[in-house]
C-alpha cells in the first residue's frame, strides 16, 4: 500500500499502477511456497523465519532512510524523469516478498479453507491465492490512483509535499522498527 501511495504521488497514475502490480506479483512466490509446503518449512524453522524477517526489517529501514535523505524535489510538475519502472517493480516486489506476515498469511490462514484430503486441494489453493492477489491488486491500485489524483494539489503546496515525503519515510521506518521489535 505505501509503495502504491508514494509511487502514485511521485510519478502519477501509471507509477501507482506499476507499484500495485509489483506488490501483487510478489505474492506469487508466497503462494507457490504455500502450495508446495515450503512456507510450512519457513514457519517451522525459527532461524529461517527470523532471517527473512530481518531482511524485511533492513529493507524497510533502507527505504525509509533513503526517502529521508532525498534532497531533490520529490514531486515536480512535468518531471522529465519520473520514477523508473524497474525501480518501482524492484521496490514493490522486495517490500512484499520480504514481509514475513504475508508468508504467515499464506501458511496459517489460506490453508484453513482447503481440506488437504479432498481432491483438487492444490487447484483450490491456487484459485484462492489468485482471488487474494486480485483483491490485493484492486486495493493497491486504488491507493495508487487516488494518490495520483491528489498529486496536483500536493504539487501546489511544496511544504505539504515535504511533509508527505517525511511522513511516508517515517512510516517505512516505523514499520521496520515495529517488525524488528516483534522479531526478537
Amino acid at each position: 500500500m505505501r509503495t502504491s501511495l508514494s509511487a502514485g504521488l511521485a510519478g502519477g497514475r501509471r507509477a501507482g499502477l506499476v507499484a500495485a502490480l509489483a506488490c501483487t506479483l510478489s505474492l506469487v512466490p508466497h503462494l507457490v511456497a504455500a502450495v508446495t509446503g515450503l512456507a510450512a518449512l519457513l514457519h517451522a524453522s525459527p532461524v529461517l523465519f527470523r532471517a527473512v524477517t530481518w531482511l524485511g526489517v533492513a529493507w524497510l529501514l533502507w527505504l525509509g532512510w533513503s526517502s529521508l535523505r532525498e534532497r531533490g524535489t520529490w514531486l515536480t510538475d512535468g518531471d522529465p524523469t519520473p520514477p523508473r519502472t524497474a525501480r518501482l517493480v524492484r521496490d514493490g516486489v522486495l517490500l512484499n516478498l520480504l514481509n514475513p506476515k504475508v508468508t504467515v498469511f499464506f501458511v496459517a490462514f489460506l490453508p484453513q479453507f482447503v481440506p488437504p484430503d479432498r481432491p483438487g486441494a492444490t487447484a483450490r489453493m491456487l484459485a484462492y491465492g489468485a482471488v487474494f492477489m486480485l483483491v490485493t491488486f484492486v486495493v493497491f491500485a486504488g491507493y495508487g490512483v487516488l494518490a495520483a489524483a491528489v498529486r496536483a494539489r500536493v504539487l501546489a503546496r511544496p511544504r505539504a509535499a515535504g511533509l508527505l515525503r517525511r511522513t511516508l519515510a517515517g512510516s517505512f521506518l516505523a514499520r521496520g522498527v515495529g517488525l524488528a521489535l516483534t522479531a526478537r
